[in-house]
């Protein structure tokens, strides 16, 4: 028979397992962490590449950006990636980097730019007031930007550069001096992310975010490096930003491609980009692309 008593007894059985449910859930609780830990780029295993946009510099100008993705008509399905120094300058480049920290993945990508690299070590003499504010005052940016924090964390995982298909994506360049010492792309993007006394020497003038010769020196004295290292990496173009020109360039026959247009409205407000079509990671064409033109600059005629 089902009494007053049993009732008491069942309510204090349910009220002690509820107390020891409490304590089991309770332990396993962890305290949130204090930074996103973002992973490194993982190794590139082979895509079908079959359209790729390609942006330089942006310089803290988020709306320039996003026109961008507009008139190159960048859509799911296609690579987009960006050379670097989207930081500084600009009054935008907090809404720039968290786009990149939102969507980075395997087909979106963002390189380590020479501008990365200041804030990284905590040279921000380019960064505009507004934007340091966007990112908490200055104080807050040098938290935000250490190594082991939230966009240092990210930044330092980022890779130095890619190789997609027959193409090598870089800020500033890489030269021989650099991939003879490393001897790939891969191992340059390790040292870079794992090894502090090879980051001094990548992130020095001659590495491969501050690399200025291809653009700046006279074809005759710099082609025959490029071709070597080119050759080095299996590829046959070299896409770099980094260095200013008021149009997409190529010199050394095409094989150095020049996609610092001083996009953003700091420098010269010239949106632009690049898209490469590939089949089977050799590619068919590459189209300049601007706000209100566009351009073949390269086209892999078959017979």
């Amino acid at each position: 028979m089902f009494t007053l008593k049993n009732l008491l007894w069942a309510l204090l059985g349910v009220s002690v397992l509820f107390f020891v449910a409490i304590n089991i859930l309770s332990t396993n609780i962890k305290e949130p962490a204090k930074f996103m830990e973002f992973l490194p780029d993982a190794p590139l295993i082979p895509l079908q590449h079959d359209r790729i946009i390609a942006i330089g510099d942006l310089h803290g100008d988020y709306r320039a950006f996003l026109d961008i993705l507009d008139f190159t008509d960048w859509r799911d399905g296609d690579t987009l990636i960006q050379l670097g120094d989207l930081l500084d300058k600009g009054d935008e480049a907090k809404n720039l980097l968290d786009y990149f920290v939102k969507n980075h993945n395997r087909r979106v990508k963002l390189l380590l730019g020479n501008h990365e690299e200041l804030n990284l070590v905590q040279n921000f003499k380019y960064a505009t007031d507004k934007d340091t504010q966007a990112f908490g005052g200055l104080s807050k940016r040098k938290e935000l930007f250490m190594e082991r924090d939230h966009y240092g964390s990210f930044l330092i995982n980022r890779n130095l550069a890619e190789k997609i298909g027959d193409i090598v994506f870089v800020h500033g360049g890489i030269s021989e001096e650099i991939l003879t010492k490393f001897g790939s792309i891969e191992e340059i993007n390790r040292a870079s992310r794992d090894n502090p006394p090879d980051r001094n020497v990548l992130w020095s003038k001659g590495g491969p975010m501050w690399f200025g010769k291809y653009a700046r020196e006279q074809e005759k004295w710099i082609c025959d490096e490029l071709k070597f290292v080119l050759k080095k990496l299996d590829a046959k173009f070299m896409v770099m930003g980094h260095f200013e020109y008021k149009e997409i360039t190529m010199r050394c026959s095409g094989k150095a491609i020049f996609i610092d247009t001083g996009i953003s409205k700091a420098v010269n407000g010239i949106k632009s980009a690049i898209e490469i079509l590939q089949v089977d990671g050799n590619t068919m064409s590459i189209k300049a692309i601007y706000e209100d033109s566009e351009e073949i600059i390269f086209e892999n005629k078959l017979d």
